[in-house]
């Protein structure tokens, strides 16, 4: 039986209070300890990073320098810190990513993927055995741990003979966490309104190295645990944190270090402030460092890499470079990205918020005080940053309908999807996250609502294309108007025979299988999408350049494009792509892809009187690489939604 909401949300809430314990370098000299080692491990991964594709990677593959292959940064609320000038010293874990190079080559892919596994577990095991020697250390010689200044009001404390604040924890890093645990849910700071006194929060003994592997690669459900157990560490085994390595998650693998905790109620008692006891069977996490790495096979993946190394002139939209992160005596440069990165990610989980699909809607106040952090602080950068706004949601000015001042009109639909009686939120949506401090009256409040009523509208209007699961025919008939509207008809201008991988065709195909839900998959509102084939690698290389001068004629009429080259892997060896997306007026209108696979591999071929559907398989690789050039969230999160569908259907690489 799986986790219920609420014990999920408990079981959330508890690991960031314990993650909050480890890493908040203002709670005691251990944490201070512990973050030190953490930075250094996080230096010595980029740095090696490095030296694996230079020394490595470069010479054994004969690869030009110019190539990047993979490049590793850090993301989340530390790196927020650093983007706003503010240090990395926070009290979160250090959420990292490692992006690797869609398009390189399978054995390069597979090195890659082998490389980078390599030097993240070995840098995991030392960096453990080290945190593990200080935690023994600090709280042993004692049988106290020495507490800073600022969380003296935290605990029970005494002072010694120097007049340094001390915990008696019985010399347990365990029991300092439990008597912190005590202390914090009495004035219920675990979770909010919730008291989980009664419940024993245990450290797991031993701690585990668990690996999940991916179904798909090794053709079972296979999940291995192992105890850590490091021959020359016995004594101190107990306290070496945990390494998780996640080959199941859908968007990418994940490695992740920390300790790993449990949940009891404690026997004869009962549970405080909750509606019922709440069993919590999964280990709870004491986070560290996290790792991900998006696939090559999902939209994730191949969006990254664009943003990071655009291709053909497209816009560069996250910029990564090396920053110092102080902690007492110690140093380090660490890769993070720019400002305009961490707009887009509140604004892509205000948009989640908008659209039903986050899980999260208890951190919008705080994506929303981001947002006006971002846009009060970097005043310069505010034309700038509507222009990301408005581009994030399709349209061309986001001040549009804008209100002068106060706060603006909240979409019903938008009240709905929150679950907020409208009735009992006189303020707006303000009400609903007014504890996180965000002020209805400033800018960057009113364009995050402005934001999130667009996509809420949108995603209304995208409910009534389907009617009793069945495509509305007055929908059938917009997609053939645009199959044969005139300013489309420059397409066929270049002789080059084109097939229609349009919506209908999609849903033609997903319907005859039979297996999904249409409707649910839905459509991505391009109602113009072609496939066309050239002869070879040069013959593409023409063909963009007209489309390139065709585009540069129509810019005064709102036309604009971005479009990238990419190889795709076929039975006799590569063919060479190029996938277009045109905009009209910010909006997407077009998608063209262009391909030097031959007719056996790929076929195209048609009559004048009858233009055929393409490939299902070319469909779907078309809504991956549109996904990845489109800023807009709904557009982007449609072609991601039909991207999987087909990928449910058949495999695409």
């Amino acid at each position: 039986m799986g986790e219920s909401d609420e014990q999920r949300a408990n079981r959330r809430a508890i690991s960031q209070w314990l993650t909050r314990q480890v890493n908040d370098v203002s709670a005691n000299s251990i944490n201070k300890s512990i973050r030190k080692l953490v930075l250094q491990a996080l230096e010595n991964i980029n740095s090696r990073f490095k030296e694996f594709k230079q020394e490595t990677l470069q010479k054994k593959y004969h690869i030009k320098a110019k190539q990047p292959l993979l490049n590793f940064y850090i993301k989340g609320g530390n790196a927020f810190k650093v983007a706003m000038g503010e240090g990395g010293v926070g009290d979160s874990d250090w959420d990292t990513q490692v992006v690797l190079d869609p398009w390189s080559p399978a054995p390069i892919q597979d090195a890659l993927y082998g490389g980078v596994e390599d030097i993240i577990f070995d840098e995991f095991r030392k960096t453990g055995l080290e945190i593990a020697k200080v935690n023994a250390a600090g709280t042993s010689a004692s049988g106290a741990i020495t507490l800073m200044p600022k969380a003296s009001g935290a605990v029970t404390l005494t002072s010694n003979a120097s007049g340094s604040i001390i915990l008696n924890a019985g010399g347990s890093f365990e029991k300092y966490i439990q008597c912190v645990w005590l202390q914090d849910n009495k004035e219920q700071k675990v979770v909010k309104g919730k008291d989980f006194s009664n419940y024993r929060l245990t450290l797991d003994n031993p701690q585990t190295v668990h690996k999940i592997f991916d179904h798909d690669k090794v053709g079972l459900w296979l999940s291995e645990q192992s105890p850590l157990n490091e021959k020359h560490a016995k004594k101190i085994s107990e306290l070496i944190p945990s390494m998780i390595f996640n080959d199941n998650i859908k968007p990418f693998v994940l490695y992740r270090q920390g300790y790993t905790w449990h949940l009891e109620l404690e026997s004869g008692k009962q549970a405080v402030g909750i509606n019922s006891p709440v069993s919590i069977k999964k280990p709870i996490l004491m986070e560290l460092i996290d790792v991900t790495i998006p696939r090559q096979n999902m939209v994730e993946g191949v969006e990254v890499w664009e943003a990071i190394y655009p291709n053909q002139g497209n816009q560069v939209k996250m910029v990564v470079k090396e920053e110092g992160v102080t902690v007492g005596d110690l140093t380090v440069q660490l890769p993070f990205p720019d400002i305009e990165y961490h707009l887009r990610e509140q604004l892509t989980m205000l948009c989640e918020v908008a659209d039903g699909s986050s899980r999260h809607q208890d951190k919008m106040g705080r994506r929303f005080k981001r947002l006006d952090d971002i846009y009060t602080k970097f005043t310069g950068k505010q034309n700038e940053f509507e222009k990301i706004i408005a581009e994030h949601v399709g349209v061309s000015n986001i001040n549009d309908g804008l209100p002068a001042s106060g706060a603006i009109t909240i979409e019903t639909a938008l009240y709905s999807i929150l679950d907020i009686n409208i009735k009992d939120d006189e303020k707006g949506l303000f009400n609903f996250i007014s504890p996180d401090k965000v002020n209805p009256t400033q800018k960057a409040y009113r364009l995050g609502v402005q934001m999130m009523n667009i996509v809420t509208k949108d995603v209304e209007k995208c409910k009534n294309n389907f009617v009793n699961g069945q495509l509305r025919d007055e929908v059938k008939e917009k997609i053939m108007k645009g199959r044969n509207d005139k300013l489309n008809h420059f397409l066929l201008q270049w002789g080059v025979n084109l097939v229609w991988s349009d919506d209908l065709v999609l849903v033609d195909f997903l319907v005859e299988n039979d297996y999904l839900k249409v409707n649910e998959v839905g459509l991505c509102g391009i109602d113009y999408a072609v496939m066309g084939r050239v002869k070879n690698y040069s013959a593409l290389m023409n063909e963009i350049n007209k489309i390139v001068n065709l585009v540069k004629e129509s810019v005064v009429h709102g036309w604009s494009m971005k479009y990238r080259t990419y190889n795709t892997i076929r039975d006799n060896g590569l063919s060479y792509e190029c996938t277009f997306v045109l905009f009209k007026d910010k909006k997407a209108h077009t998608l063209l892809t262009l391909t030097t696979a031959n007719e056996q591999e790929v076929s195209l071929s048609h009559s004048a009187e009858n233009i055929p559907p393409a490939p299902f398989a070319e469909i779907a690789r078309q809504r991956k690489m549109a996904a990845s050039l489109i800023e807009d969230y709904i557009v982007r999160t449609a072609l991601s939604k039909q991207y999987e569908a087909c990928k449910e259907i058949i495999k695409v690489i």
